[in-house]
């Protein structure tokens, strides 16, 4: 994503805004893959499904932190 000088300074800006750094730290921790609990009773085609869903939720959700955490 190119991001005009403009939207960079704001970005920046939002950096120092209590409120907006603790939505990116929410966001952070959210994005976060659980470990699977050895009890769950669920075949490997539905692990695997399960970890393909998080890990490309987590590569978005990092995308975004890079971005707003310019």
């Amino acid at each position: 994503m190119n991001l005009t000088k403009q939207e960079e300074i704001f970005l920046r800006n939002l950096r120092n805004n209590d409120i907006w750094m603790s939505i990116l730290d929410k966001a952070e921790a959210d994005q976060e893959i659980k470990p699977w609990k050895p009890g769950e009773k669920q075949n490997e085609d539905e692990k695997n499904a399960h970890w393909v869903y998080d890990s490309g939720r987590k590569r978005g959700v990092l995308d975004l932190l890079t971005i707003f955490r310019m």
